[in-house]
């Protein structure tokens, strides 16, 4: 300007138009600076969007891989706590079903041992009772001998009968209460022998009973060990799942560990772009418009 002035005052054509030819050139070269400025702003500007925008989406992934991850800890905890108490359970049943196990074989045990002791009691007493019955007989068989044969001999006129008694003398008879004696015989032999039927039928219905009772036992053995065996299985399986599970549960724990440590990571790397943002991006605009607006106000001089 103040070469144009001066060619102006000294009326030098010539040198007016350099002068209006050099400012052009500087007002050019500025105008040139100014929108490289305000592109390489505008590039800041779509750069730290982009910038904002990756934080935003690491953070929002972030966020929702963590939330699902918790729920997943969530669901692990709950099936442990299920599986430990179906553990609990299991070995209850296992141990209550080995007792019931364990009482039916001492009861059967017991039962045969007095099966046994009731069989000699049985033996015993048939013994007993047939021993009385074959004594009984054979006193009975020669009391009817001795009073059968004096029967005989002493009936008056019979074959044997002998001469009569001397004066004085009464004929010999038999003793009146032979036939009582020979009753209450023949009396206590057919006890014996009602005894000895008793006993054998009491028998018999023991050893029918204690044969159930064995068959029984037997069967409710049978369904013992195989409940036992299923249960044991059942309780394996479960006890294989509570072991994966808490393992699964630790390995979530790593995987939530990495995660805080990446959400961290984000925050630390994003906090200045996300908290700037707005303002930062505000301010570039200003100066934006203000360089703009500068180089307006030069053309306009131009």
């Amino acid at each position: 300007m103040l070469l144009r002035s001066a060619a102006m005052r000294l009326q030098k054509p010539k040198l007016a138009a350099l002068a209006v030819s050099m400012k052009s050139d500087v007002f050019n070269k500025i105008k040139e600076s100014i929108d490289k400025m305000v592109a390489t702003l505008k590039l800041d500007q779509a750069n730290e969007v982009k910038e904002k925008d990756l934080c935003t989406n690491d953070l929002h992934e972030n966020a929702m891989e963590m939330e699902s991850r918790y729920r997943d800890k969530t669901d692990l905890e709950t099936k442990i706590a299920d599986l430990e108490e179906l553990n609990k359970r299991l070995t209850a049943e296992i141990k209550q079903a080995k007792q019931e196990l364990f009482d039916t074989r001492t009861a059967m045990k017991v039962a045969a041992e007095n099966r046994k002791k009731e069989n000699r009691e049985f033996q015993n007493i048939i013994a007993d009772q047939r021993a009385t019955q074959d004594l009984l007989q054979q006193a009975l068989k020669k009391l009817e001998g001795f009073y059968n044969k004096f029967l005989q001999v002493g009936k008056p006129g019979g074959p044997d009968a002998g001469p009569p008694p001397p004066g004085g003398f009464k004929p010999y008879k038999k003793a009146g209460g032979a036939g009582g004696v020979m009753g209450m015989i023949r009396d206590i032999i057919s006890e014996a022998e009602m005894e000895e039927t008793d006993a054998t039928a009491t028998e018999q219905n023991a050893q029918t009973g204690y044969e159930e009772f064995i068959r029984d036992s037997n069967a409710e053995n049978k369904a013992l060990m195989a409940k036992i065996a299923d249960l044991t299985e059942r309780n394996a399986q479960c006890k294989a799942d509570l072991t994966q599970a808490n393992a699964d549960l630790l390995a979530l724990g790593q995987i939530l560990e990495g995660l805080n440590e990446r959400k961290t990571d984000i925050d630390f790397k994003c906090h200045h772009v996300l908290k700037y943002f707005d303002s930062r991006q505000a301010d570039r605009t200003e100066e934006i418009d203000a360089l703009n607006a500068a180089k307006a106000l030069m053309s306009t001089a131009a």
